[in-house]
């Protein structure tokens, strides 16, 4: 078979004629949509994953795909979003440009739904896993129609489904079993994820292809990255606070560890009259709907729940309240920021330094410490009691000094 490579960054895996023109280089994070094609890769028993930097146009090219349906042999689409949100946003989105545009909304409805795929027009039906069931799947493989299988951030399979939502993991083996294509959209997936994808996913599929036009990319970079030592969460967060009260015109996306810490902050913003919003797992839809209602918010609040997919105003500054070991999570956070093209700032909590690094600085705090102390309150030869008073106070004030210097030393700021 005749073998064309195209000029962006491609890596087959298994040999098979492929052909893929490109008009611009992949490192120009630009919507390039109109210039490539993929339809050639959908066969029956295959599956491509598609890795594009954050806001590149993925679903752009989607919305190509569904409107040439006529002329690339597809007869419908299922699109598997991870987020209800992410749902709700695309069927708005293409309910005005196209027709035949459905969305599952429960269990009740998905039969209904999929019978349009026995139509002659072409559908576009967007699900997310939980309203999808095995007979749905058992449906969908009997339809002798070529159905394009798309499942968005693909890494989420794996991060998500084999952790707190199985159903995720167990709706996609499902539907790999359908013979029917699947196409895998990300802007981030680890090296760690893609040795296993090609390792295990090539044993239930004829073809398997990856098309790498910049994994693990921002669209465009942030002009400043902040990063605090985990012991200097205070001076983050007072930092933080000083902009906020300093801030009148710019929106602040501040990412928060647990639930409670967003529902502290709105009351912080509530007492000094901050318009700010915030949102948890489960809150998307009811946060989307109040965005939309007011466009003067300067401060959101969040859990990961806005860290994939949901788009947002433009944002100035984003802040990370707490170290996030995830790689592919933490791209995925600052990926918020620069959507449409903005300038903007990363404030975040460095990884903890090596264990070796505090014991040396505690054993250094611990020496100076009992060198100052005991050198101070033996020349005052007071009693034993009052001594030891006076030690601990001259203690916390020697710990108290150095964490100012550590603060002076510790607080890096990265120029891009």
């Amino acid at each position: 078979m005749e073998r064309r490579f195209a000029t962006f960054k491609y890596q087959p895996i298994i040999n098979f004629f492929f052909h893929i023109p490109v008009a611009l280089s992949p490192y120009m994070n630009t919507n390039i949509t109109k210039n490539i094609t993929i339809t050639p890769f959908f066969l029956e028993r295959s599956m491509t994953l598609f890795l594009a930097p954050t806001a590149w146009g993925k679903t752009s090219m989607l919305l190509d795909i569904f409107s040439g349906s006529g002329s690339n042999d597809i007869s419908g689409i299922l699109f598997i979003s991870p987020l209800k949100a992410i749902a709700i946003e695309l069927e708005k989105r293409l309910k005005e440009k196209f027709k035949h545009i459905y969305r599952i909304e429960s269990r009740r409805h998905s039969k209904e739904c999929l019978r349009h795929f026995k139509s002659n027009q072409c559908s576009f039906i967007i699900a997310t896993a939980e309203v999808l069931s095995f007979e749905n799947i058992d449906f969908i493989g009997e339809q002798e129609k070529k159905i394009l299988i798309v499942f968005d951030e693909f890494h989420l399979i794996f991060y998500w489904g084999l952790s707190f939502r199985p159903i995720l993991w167990e709706i996609f083996l499902g539907l790999a079993c359908s013979e029917k294509p699947i196409l895998g959209l990300s802007a981030s997936m680890d090296a760690r994820l893609l040795d296993e994808w090609k390792r295990d996913f090539t044993l239930g599929f004829e073809h398997l292809f990856l098309i790498d036009l910049g994994n693990r990319q921002l669209k465009k970079e942030p002009i400043s990255l902040f990063e605090y030592q985990p012991s200097f969460v205070k001076s983050f967060r007072q930092d933080f606070i000083y902009k906020l009260l300093n801030n009148h015109d710019k929106t602040y996306l501040y990412f928060c560890a647990f639930r409670n810490e967003v529902e502290a902050w709105l009351r912080f913003c509530n007492f000094h009259r901050i318009p700010a919003l915030g949102c948890r797992g489960g809150e998307v839809i009811d946060f989307m709907k109040q965005l939309a209602a007011n466009s003067n918010i300067r401060v959101i609040f969040a859990t990961q729940a806005l860290s994939h997919g949901v788009n947002l105003p433009e944002l100035s500054k984003i802040f990370i309240s707490y170290h996030v070991e995830n790689n592919d999570l933490r791209l995925q956070m600052i990926g918020r920021g620069g959507r449409h093209g903005e300038d903007f700032e990363v404030f975040m909590i460095k990884e903890p330094s090596s264990k070796i690094t505090f014991s040396l600085t505690s054993l250094l705090t611990s020496s100076l410490t009992s060198l100052l102390t005991s050198s101070l309150t033996s020349s005052l030869r007071i009693h034993t009691k009052f001594r030891r008073i006076i030690g601990n106070f001259l203690r916390y004030l020697w710990i108290k000094l150095w964490i100012k210097i550590r603060s002076i030393i510790c607080l890096t700021r990265y120029k891009r």
